[in-house]
């Protein structure tokens, strides 16, 4: 067996010396490698008996077994993915020393097994999934806190989208000492609020302040501490409209309607105008009614993904897309390209060379897995608005073990939504904010920041 690296060493030391605490690495300094090696070395002194990881469901499918195999750790495991028969199955085994859930069944598991819970360490990772204390998963997690003796958090993006993110996570951890027992409590000592109590902006001081207080329970670990990874080049690739596509674009933001050949597109709310002004910059919009039909506009960012084709040579693409309507389009224009699947044989092709284009959704690829031996060719085709899906799906190539420059494509629709994306993505400024200076919209109803 390898040896750890020594920030990883550290990460190892942290988890052993603290049963309660997070490891914020940034992507690429591997932290499920020295996570692995603690619940090993916890198993072996019997401080822990049972392990639970908590994770997206590809990284639960894929990363997890994957490093166990890797680094060939005496450790068994069992997958509590599928139907509720096989995860009861699963769970219900006692041969395993660690059971893998995707967050969105970690409920299930509390329900199920609240008064029988036999999972005395849990490891969170992409803790920032557990953000939000109204969250199903956050509360069910609460309820069985008194039967955890070990917790762990492990993310590279605490706080992608503003130190508000980090109350819940936390509190977690200590039941609100550090950073106060109550959301409200946390809000009022660090940040201020607009009049309406909707928007909070850090008080002068806060970030330190609040890194100072958790500072015990979380090690910080930074990649441009510890790795040299090559460069990450952000190429604006910029795409013209056709006429009659620009003006109905216009006349969508303007009006907030449209009356296209296969039916009508409105917008209801200034979150609805955005959503459907991104659409709009891709190349299809989705019709009014039910059944998610979408009408083409244009093809202008296609034949700016085929230029950059040409150019690669050969080299493999990552393509990021955000509607159905975008893959629909891409599989049809890119016959060659494949699909990011929650099969792990995909991975294994991509990282071994087969595919020339692989298309994933930023909710899907953003966190865990590994695809930098596959290439280092980004293409967003839609960008999104979160930060946090932005840097972690880059990371699946500007990580540990890269060795050439990774190139980040962003197709950008001049004139369009797409420019005020960037921005929001540069800035770290609210979707509100970005939204109410760039787009014409009077009434920000329903707008989310």
């Amino acid at each position: 067996m390898s040896r750890l690296h020594p920030y990883q060493e550290l990460a190892l030391s942290h988890v052993l010396d603290n049963p309660r605490c997070a490891l914020w690495m940034e992507m690429g300094l591997g932290k499920t490698r020295p996570t692995l090696r603690a619940i090993e070395a916890l198993l072996d002194s019997c401080d822990a008996r049972r392990a639970l990881v908590v994770a997206p469901l590809r990284v639960v499918a894929t990363t997890w077994p994957d490093e166990i195999r890797k680094w060939g750790l005496r450790l068994r495991i069992r997958s509590l993915l599928g139907p509720a028969q096989k995860r009861t199955t699963e769970a219900n085994s006692d041969d395993a020393d660690i059971y893998l859930i995707n967050y969105e069944n970690l409920s299930w598991l509390v329900d199920a097994y609240r008064e029988s819970w036999k999972w005395d360490m849990v490891i969170l990772d992409e803790s920032s999934k557990m953000k939000s204390r109204e969250a199903k998963r956050w509360r069910s997690l609460t309820r069985v806190y008194d039967q955890i003796d070990r917790l762990v958090e492990l993310t590279g993006t605490p706080s992608a989208n503003g130190l508000i993110d980090l109350w819940a996570q936390i509190y977690l951890l200590d039941r609100g000492k550090r950073l106060g027992r109550s959301i409200t409590r946390f809000r009022e000592k660090w940040f201020d609020s607009d009049f309406w109590g909707y928007k909070f902006t850090p008080k002068p001081g806060a970030e330190a302040e609040i890194r100072a207080a958790v500072s015990d329970l979380v090690l910080t670990l930074r990649t441009e501490d510890y790795l040299s990874l090559p460069d990450l080049v952000p190429v604006n690739v910029l795409v013209t409209l056709p006429p009659q596509a620009q003006k109905t674009y216009q006349a969508l933001e303007k009006d907030l309607f449209v009356d296209l050949q296969k039916g009508d597109v409105t917008a209801v709310s200034a979150a609805v105008l955005a959503n459907k002004c991104r659409q709009a910059a891709s190349g299809a919009l989705y019709l009014d009614g039910p059944e998610g039909a979408w009408e083409v506009l244009h093809d202008a960012k296609i034949r700016a993904l085929a230029d950059i084709v040409d150019e690669a040579q050969g080299e493999p693409l990552l393509v990021a897309y955000n509607y159905r309507s975008d893959l629909a389009r891409l599989q049809k224009a890119f016959p060659q390209a494949t699909v990011l699947d929650k099969k792990p044989g995909t991975v294994d092709d991509w990282n071994a060379g087969k595919i020339e284009m692989l298309l994933a959704h930023p909710q899907s690829a953003g966190h865990g897995l590994n695809l930098q031996a596959g290439g280092r060719l980004i293409v967003w085709f839609t960008l999104d608005w979160s930060l946090e899906l932005y840097q972690q799906f880059n990371a699946r190539l500007h990580r540990q073990g890269q060795t050439r420059p990774v190139f980040i494509y962003h197709l950008l629709a001049t004139n369009t939504v797409d420019e005020l994306v960037l921005e929001r993505l540069h800035s770290k400024r609210s979707v509100q904010d970005v939204l109410l200076d760039g787009l014409k919209i009077k009434n920000p109803k329903g707008l989310t920041g």
